[in-house]
């Protein structure tokens, strides 16, 4: 299974180093969410990567900034999924964007022809959010086997669920909360990333 790290949603101390910690500890794909941020904030965190790091990172927010920093994977919450037109999402993978998504129902991974991969969540309690309950995985399983399509699961997943999640039918996992609330993310991120090598059939 491939592991997601998604960025704090707030500042966090040292953060770029941290995050150039993970990269080069086998981090492909870091996913840039800070809601509250300001445009000039996001600018400054990109400014610190260079162009190998760059193309490891998706835009959550100010899409628009791929035309000033080497950035080719966009992600779409599923409200702004819903306002993106087929023929601007058709456009995007012409101009070889990746392309992911957030899903809260299995279901809807029909409707996701334009798209690399998805999140698909919450599976287990939330860490980072209090209150953000999982969801049934009943009607998750039975969907995810009849696809191919790479779905991440997100939601809770720390060391002592990850290795459920090949049970359950995921192609990888997104985690945040067991990163950024870990003593030393860097060394929470390489025991996860081992645990998800486990559930590789080759490993």
């Amino acid at each position: 299974m491939e592991l997601v790290v998604i960025s704090n949603p707030v500042e966090v101390y040292d953060e770029v180093d941290l995050v150039k910690q993970l990269f080069n500890n086998g981090l492909t794909k870091f996913h840039f969410r800070k809601p509250k941020a300001t445009l000039e904030q996001c600018k400054d965190f990109l400014n610190a990567f260079d162009k190998a790091d760059l193309a490891k990172i998706a835009l959550h927010q100010f899409h628009h900034l791929v035309k000033d920093f080497d950035i080719k994977h966009l992600h779409f919450k599923e409200r702004d999924r819903h306002y993106s037109s087929s023929l601007e999402l058709a456009q995007l993978k012409l101009e070889g964007f990746t392309l992911s998504t957030s899903i809260h129902d299995a279901k809807d991974i029909q409707t996701l022809a334009h798209f690399d991969y998805a999140f698909l969540g919450p599976v287990f309690n939330s860490i980072s959010k209090i209150g953000y309950m999982a969801k049934s995985h009943d009607n998750w399983i039975n969907a995810l086997k009849r696809n191919d399509f790479p779905v991440f699961a997100v939601g809770g997943v720390e060391k002592a669920n990850i290795q459920q999640l090949n049970a359950l039918e995921f192609k990888g996992a997104a985690v945040l909360g067991a990163i950024w609330e870990a003593v030393n993310p860097v060394e929470e991120f390489k025991l996860l990333k081992s645990l998800c090598l486990q559930q590789d059939p080759m490993y």
